[in-house]
């Protein structure tokens, strides 16, 4: 897929491993793709909530890489059917 502007991906703030089975991605959250930067990296804007499903204040991370192992990354969410 070609990241746009506007369209919903995962934001990872420990990177993550696409083995990673749905309940082990607590560091999974919610974001729209604000800028694109190539195929791969994009500016976000992240939706977070605390640990009680409250949502928390929403925040910015620029230039943040797909699928990065081992720091911040960004990933097309799951196609469930």
């Amino acid at each position: 897929m070609t990241p746009t502007i506007g369209r919903i991906v995962h934001y990872w703030s420990l990177g993550h491993n696409a083995d990673q089975k749905p309940e082990d991605r607590t560091n999974c959250l919610a974001s729209i793709i604000t800028a694109v930067w190539s195929e791969t990296v994009v500016n976000l804007y992240v939706f977070p909530q605390d640990p009680y499903g409250v949502p928390d204040a929403p925040f910015y991370r620029t230039s943040v890489q797909l699928n990065r192992v081992g720091g911040e990354s960004w990933s097309w969410p799951e196609i469930v059917k």
